[in-house]
């Protein structure tokens, strides 16, 4: 129950489908804000770490050229690479981070469509 809403028809948890989709050899990302009240990266982070994954990259910032200012570039978030996962932040998003950054958001899927969902050459 979340809310007034009585959600039946969802599993409780994402982490046994994340699981299953990861092991049949889809490549999954999940991302969010990082001013996300709704969703902590803290809690998100825990979540994935409950998989129990292969670290292939350790939390690192992923950068972007910055459009309006002078410096080459600025931090746009932040990421790690699991076995099969990609996790990644948005620096200055909520919850719903194509609302709050949509050029970076473009650039992310962009990116990860390529197959390299940490590449961010411009948003």
């Amino acid at each position: 129950r979340i809310g007034k809403y009585n959600w039946k028809d969802s599993p409780r948890t994402m982490m046994d489908v994340y699981h299953e989709l990861i092991h049949s050899g889809l490549r999954i990302w999940m991302f969010s804000g990082d001013t996300n009240g709704a969703l902590l990266i803290t809690v998100t982070r825990m979540s994935i770490n409950a998989l129990k994954l292969a670290t292939l990259r350790p939390w690192h910032a992923c950068f972007v050229k910055c459009l309006l200012a002078f410096v080459n570039k600025h931090v746009a978030g932040w990421t790690q690479d699991y076995a099969g996962l990609t996790y990644v932040t948005v620096r200055g998003a909520g919850h719903e981070v194509p609302l709050h950054k949509p050029k970076l958001t473009l650039a992310l899927v962009k990116a990860f469509l390529s197959g390299n969902s940490t590449k961010l050459a411009s948003a």
